[in-house]
């Protein structure tokens, strides 16, 4: 997704861009970070359908939920096909913390 920036949103991203450019042209030391991002985890059909039915969804009202379609989520559910890396991280979120995911979908019904 490609966000528009608007206003002092982009005032304020020159502001820090420009920031950190002063601070290497006086001699100022920037400091970064690397971090390491673990790859998505693989999800077998048994995984999913455990997944789905923990937080207690029909396969249309899950794959509503995670942006899918109920075929996609049927397909995965009985092996014919395996979630995209996408589509993999929004299952991890609804394995590891599935109030997070729900909260927003249920108080927006």
């Amino acid at each position: 997704m490609v966000r528009k920036l608007a206003g002092n949103k982009l005032s304020d991203v020159l502001d820090a861009a420009a920031e950190g450019l002063n601070l290497l042209r006086d001699g100022g030391e920037l400091v970064t970070r690397t971090v390491k991002i673990a790859e998505p985890s693989r999800f077998n059909p048994r995984r999913v359908t455990r997944i789905r039915k923990q937080i207690g969804m029909s396969q249309a009202a899950f794959a509503r939920l995670i942006g899918t379609t109920p075929a996609t989520v049927r397909a995965w559910e009985q092996g014919l096909k395996v979630p995209s890396g996408i589509a993999s991280r929004m299952l991890e979120i609804a394995e590891r913390e599935p109030k997070a995911l729900t909260r927003s979908f249920l108080e927006a019904m």
